[in-house]
C-alpha cells in the first residue's frame, strides 16, 4: 500500500478547504436525519397497514396486527440470524404493502429531499475540485490524494470518475483514512 505524505502536507499548508469541509458536514447531517426520517416514515405507513412494531433485542420488527404470542413467537424464529435490521424489519410485510409506500407523496418527498442533497455534496466536491485542485495537481494522482485530503474524507470511487474524468478502476484504489492518503 503507498502512502501520500508528502501530498497531504502539501495540501494541508496550501489549500483551504474550511468552507467546503463545514458545508459537507452540514449536508451529510442533513443526508443522515432523512434517512432516519426516511425509516420512521415507512414504519409508521406500514403501522397504518395493519403492522404492529416490536422491539426486541435493539432492533424493530413489524408483524400482522392480528398475529397473537405463539405466532409471533414462530415469525421471530423464522428470520435468518445474519439478516440486516433493514431486512429484518420489514421481514414479514408483504410486497404489496412495501411497494404501496414507496408509491406515498410523503415517503417520495423525503426520497427527493435524499436525492437532492446527495446532488448538492457532489456539487461541493466538484466546485472544491475546480476551484482548488486542479490548477494545484500536476496529475490525475496528485488531483485525487489533493481532494481526499482536502475533503478530509473518503469519497466513493465512482463519485471521483465522475469529477475527474477518469476510469473507475484508477480512482477505485485511493482511500483517506487516519488524515492520511493511501493507494492499495
Amino acid at each position: 500500500m503507498e502512502s501520500y505524505n508528502k501530498e497531504v502536507e502539501y495540501v494541508n499548508e496550501n489549500i483551504s478547504s474550511k468552507e467546503y469541509i463545514n458545508k459537507l458536514d452540514s449536508l451529510e447531517s442533513d443526508l443522515n436525519n432523512s434517512y432516519n426520517n426516511l425509516k420512521e416514515k415507512r414504519l409508521d405507513l406500514l403501522e397504518n397497514k395493519g403492522y404492529n412494531r416490536f422491539n426486541i433485542e435493539n432492533k424493530q420488527i413489524l408483524l400482522p396486527q392480528n398475529a397473537n404470542f405463539q405466532q409471533v413467537l414462530q415469525f421471530l424464529k423464522q428470520i435468518p440470524p445474519r439478516l440486516p435490521d433493514e431486512h429484518q424489519t420489514t421481514y414479514f410485510v408483504k410486497n404489496k404493502h412495501i411497494k404501496e409506500i414507496e408509491n406515498n407523496k410523503e415517503y417520495k418527498d423525503i426520497i427527493n429531499y435524499r436525492e437532492n442533497l446527495i446532488q448538492e455534496i457532489n456539487t461541493v466536491y466538484t466546485e472544491f475540485y475546480n476551484k482548488e485542485i486542479v490548477m494545484r495537481a500536476n496529475n490525475r494522482t496528485e488531483e485525487i490524494v489533493y481532494l481526499l485530503a482536502g475533503l478530509k474524507r473518503n469519497i466513493d470511487f465512482n463519485i471521483i470518475s465522475e469529477i475527474i474524468n477518469e476510469p473507475i478502476d484508477f480512482c477505485s484504489s485511493f482511500k483517506y483514512e487516519d488524515s492520511m492518503v493511501f493507494k492499495r
